[in-house]
């Protein structure tokens, strides 16, 4: 327990210092209504996750960010695949059982606990490539302010750290004939959750290459051990990227969505 002290205490400051901004940064609603409209998108993620919860269907892009009134609409994030919007779901639901109106602050709440999960993970990649750096790297991580921002508005980026993160210590685990299963679930989920997961496909093929692989030193020849082999990885990251994009290029644009624009309540 006392390796895991100082990760506690980075988690515990970078989890108030995200609470604190997660109830005091205006919303993306409020945001424009103040002038702010280049504020951040915030408003087209909540649109997105209010729309899965209202109208139980996914939405389909109908604006761009380029439109003049495209902050006001909030509708420009719908083309992004579904995975994160869907774990959001519930949290706005059980917000909106709560309280009514604030559906936003439990989606930010779970964007805490994605944040901070990666920045466990983050340590021990870190720990991992440069033993006795992972404290380090989780302090900066936990109170870098960039991240403790973007760490707490409704997105698709925390849970995409999270995953991305996952899959990165899965392939420095490679070398060591660490289990490959989980590339495939998570390269799935990744590319569910965002398109540009594809910039992570050579990561297991750059893991097995000899400079790596006897950087690692691993215990027994690495190659035969792993299973099954990249084209297998590849072919499967293959069909789950096109998934998404099939999808929305052969389903039939039955009814248009709806940009929700009335503000939260008063806290």
């Amino acid at each position: 327990m006392n390796r895991f002290r100082h990760l506690f205490a980075a988690l515990l400051v970078g989890g108030l210092l995200r609470v604190l901004l997660a109830c005091q940064t205006p919303t993306g609603f409020e945001a424009f209504r103040g002038g702010l409209s280049w504020y951040n998108d915030e408003l087209a993620h909540l649109n997105y996750v209010r729309h899965l919860v209202e109208e139980r269907a996914f939405p389909e892009k109908v604006g761009s960010v380029k439109a003049p009134d495209a902050f006001r609409r909030g509708d420009f994030e719908y083309y992004q695949p579904p995975l994160a919007y869907l774990a959001q779901a519930p949290a706005w639901m059980l917000g909106e059982r709560i309280q009514p109106g604030m559906g936003w602050l439990a989606a930010r709440l779970l964007e805490i606990v994605f944040s901070l999960l990666a920045i466990a993970v983050a340590r021990s990649i870190a720990h991992r490539l440069a033993p006795g750096t992972g404290d380090a790297v989780a302090w900066m991580l936990a109170l870098h302010p960039g991240l403790a921002y973007q760490g707490t508005l409704v997105s698709n980026d925390p849970f995409f750290w999270l995953l991305a993160a996952l899959y990165l210590r899965t392939v420095l685990e490679l070398p060591r004939n660490g289990p490959s299963w989980p590339l495939f679930p998570l390269a799935a989920a990744l590319f569910l959750t965002k398109s540009s997961a594809v910039v992570l496909l050579p990561l297991p093929f750059l893991a097995v290459t000899p400079p790596l692989v006897d950087d690692f030193r691993p215990r027994r020849p690495c190659w035969p051990g792993w299973r099954p082999r990249p084209p297998g990885t590849c072919a499967t990251w293959s069909c789950t990227t096109a998934s998404w994009p099939w999808r929305r290029a052969m389903a039939p644009p039955t009814w248009s969505a709806t940009p929700c624009t009335t503000s939260r309540s008063s806290r």
